[in-house]
């Protein structure tokens, strides 16, 4: 038992492949969590567009408040439709 021990101690044949697979698996976490933070601030960025094309259209719904829900309701089905397309 003590020779079979001391032989994978000292065997270094599989060691490279164990390092490869750890080194995959961190680089996609890291990748898997920056793609989560990347497609918000994306989806944040195109909802302001969308919310300054839809006003620069039509002024007055910023200041008439049922025109203003009537608005946020067009960016948001917009804005599901650009995002469920890209899916």
């Amino acid at each position: 038992m003590q020779n079979l021990l001391k032989r994978l101690w000292q065997d270094e044949e599989g060691q490279d492949l164990v390092e490869y697979a750890l080194l995959i698996v961190l680089i996609s976490l890291v990748a898997a969590g920056t793609l989560k933070t990347l497609g918000t601030t994306i989806s944040a960025v195109f909802t302001n567009a969308v919310t300054a094309n839809v006003l620069a259209q039509d002024p007055r719904s910023a200041t008439d408040e049922a025109a203003l829900h009537q608005k946020e309701d067009q960016i948001h089905d917009y804005s599901n439709n650009i995002c469920s397309r890209n899916l």
